[in-house]
């Protein structure tokens, strides 16, 4: 019995635990490079740095590998604010086809919409109010 738990159950367990250790490390590289693009994103959008940085690459990593967390909402918002409401469009857009039923994402796209096309906010925030009735925006 000793002999068949040095054979079997030792190495298994080391197999786990090595995977297990692999995922948490990938899952941190992941973690990392979201916050990363989220933070690049809003020091780029800076007043004193506007149109002066190109966000392609940490726009893409935000709506390609950061979906379910609150960095690519944090930054549509940032990129608002900071009156870049076309790379917030598209950063929204990417993250309502991703995320339909995220009432937060429906959000950022109205608020990135309001001014270039009134009708399509009302209906992303119609949209929101729809996935969260407790939603209000105050109008």
């Amino acid at each position: 019995m000793e002999r068949w738990r040095e054979l079997v159950v030792r190495p298994l367990l080391v197999a786990t635990a090595a995977g297990v250790i692999a995922l948490v490390v990938g899952w941190q590289r992941d973690v990392d490079r979201c916050e990363g693009a989220a933070k690049r994103v809003a020091a780029a959008a800076q007043p004193d740095r506007a149109g002066q940085v190109e966000l392609g690459r940490d726009l893409r990593t935000l709506r390609g590998d950061c979906g379910g967390s609150d960095e690519p909402l944090a930054a549509g918002a940032v990129l608002l604010k900071a009156g870049r409401a076309d790379e917030a469009t598209m950063l929204a857009r990417a993250l309502v086809r991703e995320e339909p039923d995220n009432y937060r994402a429906w959000l950022t796209l109205a608020g990135a919409l309001r001014e270039s096309d009134p009708a399509a906010s009302r209906r992303a925030l119609d949209r929101a109010r729809k996935l969260n009735p407790r939603y209000s925006s105050g109008g």
